[in-house]
């Protein structure tokens, strides 16, 4: 008799990109190694846990059927937690595949960096997956760093992939949208870009993404006009409107798809609008695409210290 598990149920608006598998019916309580599968009309994630008391014994006969539609994969460690966001107003949530990220595409910016804003090619950067957390609560201050920066977003969420995507075909490929802060250890970006290094530490640290929840955009739209701003304990820093950015959200799709083939999953930071500015542990931070999405939260402790930091004092 094969071991019988049970775990933790999520659901998503869209399907996953990996181990996807067809089941005959949505069951909060039945679960096998980890997998993913469809229940239409959300999408499920179920992740091994712990053995199925025997008491729940007629539960067998449904774990068989589930288990006959599913290739079951065996992990030598347990895998671990899908990046997720939630989506606004449902239980539902939506997996994070890959995250992209523009660079300058913000005249105002641009400028405040030091930057010739003409409209060249776009740029970009990415962020691991995990790095999106919700911007709520206590988001932690990064270790290795004096100079936390934020740059507010509109985030974009894709339910749809594609390559070499036409502009005007991009928009159909977005699920929805969402406001979000690209934390930035601006120090080590400084010394990156001096020495011609990745910007990979400075821009792709634990917790360096908080994003709202995501809205679809049956609610919201695709908005090309709106007001994006930030506030740190009541103060506005970025204050910015979306018909400002260089390149919109079409084409900064269009000019992804070109080098790599889009997922449904993958986000996108779109820029952010001059103002950026420094962030201190206990700071209140407030942000907002006006009629998308908004956020706040509060800058907390580091998790950790880096070695040298222990080291010095």
């Amino acid at each position: 008799m094969p071991p019988f598990f049970h775990g933790e149920c999520r659901e998503y608006p869209i399907p996953g990109s990996a181990g996807e598998a067809q089941v005959l019916k949505k069951n909060h309580k039945l679960m096998a190694f980890h997998f993913r599968t469809y229940a239409s009309p959300l999408f499920l994630e179920c992740r091994l846990s712990r053995y199925l008391p025997e008491e729940t014994v007629p539960l067998r006969k449904s774990f068989s059927l589930i288990k006959q539609r599913i290739a079951m994969t065996e992990y030598v460690i347990a895998p671990p937690p899908a990046p997720s966001l939630p989506v606004a107003g449902t239980a539902a949530r939506f997996p994070i595949r890959r995250v992209f990220c523009v660079g300058r595409n913000y005249a105002a910016h641009a400028r405040e960096m030091g930057n010739d804003p003409s409209r060249e090619p776009p740029f970009f950067f990415m962020k691991p997956a995990d790095a999106i957390v919700p911007a709520s609560g206590s988001v932690p201050y990064p270790s290795a760093t004096n100079d936390l920066h934020h740059e507010i977003e509109m985030v974009v969420a894709l339910g749809k992939g594609g390559v070499n995507v036409m502009a005007e075909d991009a928009l159909a490929l977005v699920w929805g949208y969402a406001a979000g802060l690209d934390l930035t250890r601006r120090d080590m970006q400084a010394v990156a870009k001096e020495m011609s290094r990745p910007w990979d530490f400075a821009k792709g640290f634990d917790a360096s993404g908080p994003c709202s929840e995501i809205h679809p955009v049956r609610q919201v739209g695709h908005p090309h006009q709106a007001r994006i701003w930030l506030k740190v304990n009541g103060e506005i820093r970025q204050d910015g409107n979306l018909n400002e950015m260089i390149w919109p959200v079409a084409d900064i799709v269009s000019h992804i798809s070109r080098y790599v083939a889009l997922a449904p999953g993958d986000l996108i930071f779109s820029g952010t609008p001059a103002g950026v500015g420094k962030l201190q542990p206990g700071d209140a931070v407030q942000g907002a695409v006006e009629g998308v999405a908004e956020f706040n939260f509060v800058v907390g402790t580091p998790k950790f210290r880096a070695a040298s930091e222990q080291q010095m004092s």
